[in-house]
């Protein structure tokens, strides 16, 4: 009888062992399914400059305004899940010319973005995304025909404008994931301004032209990355 129990409870410790064993190694396994994976991308893409009341009031001065700018980037998400939290960043240019005048454009966004796969099949993602947008623009116009009068001894032969915004992103991506982590992917997107209508702040102090125009703008992308801790 002493014997017997002897070897229950040998059994019992046998099975406790192996189902702490067991336990711990499917709480592992659900600790590396839950490690996020992290994705670096590079950007490259256009938006679109639908600044109507600027643009109108330079054509009446002969001055030539670009309606595209070329975006140039970098950014990260981490996927928990479906969910996607991350952030871009980058820089817009563009330029346009005629006889007289150069216009330049340069600008810079930065977003914080939070996004939802829904769908993720053979490595094909389908994405919206929200965020918060920091966007900066700047505007120089350069007279190539411009000559120093007596009458202004301190004259300048470039105006500047700039107009900064805050937006509401609102962005559809479509990614394609290869065996080996790293994907090509094509966002489209719309800023929306908080504000609306604002002034571009001009240089030239004295101006009595207060030009606004609503900031918000469209914008398409090309990102190309990889997936870094990829679950293939």
């Amino acid at each position: 009888m002493i014997r017997n129990t002897s070897r229950l409870r040998l059994v019992l410790l046998l099975l406790l062992a192996t189902n702490i064993s067991i336990a711990q190694e499917n709480e592992m396994q659900i600790v590396k399914k839950r490690k996020p994976d992290i994705v670096l991308y590079s950007i490259t893409g256009i938006s679109f400059l639908n600044y109507a009341n600027l643009q109108d009031l330079m054509r009446q001065d002969n001055v030539n305004y670009p309606d595209i700018a070329m975006n140039l980037g970098a950014g990260y998400y981490s996927t928990f899940g479906r969910i996607r939290l991350g952030m871009d960043f980058g820089s817009t240019n563009a330029s346009a010319k005629n006889e007289q005048y150069i216009t330049k454009h340069n600008g810079s966004f930065f977003s914080i973005n939070l996004g939802y796969h829904v769908l993720e099949k053979k490595g094909f993602i389908i994405a919206p995304v929200l965020g918060y947008s920091s966007l900066r623009n700047n505007i120089l116009i350069e007279n190539k025909q411009y000559s120093a009068s007596t009458l202004t001894p301190f004259p300048s032969n470039s105006t500047s404008l700039t107009n900064n915004t805050n937006a509401l992103k609102l962005q559809l991506s479509v990614e394609k994931i290869l065996k080996n982590g790293l994907f090509a992917g094509l966002s489209f997107g719309f800023d929306y301004s908080f504000v609306g209508e604002q002034a571009w702040k001009i240089s030239d102090q004295n101006s009595a032209n207060q030009v606004t125009d609503n900031m918000s703008e469209f914008y398409i992308n090309l990102s190309i990355g990889t997936h870094l801790n990829h679950k293939k």
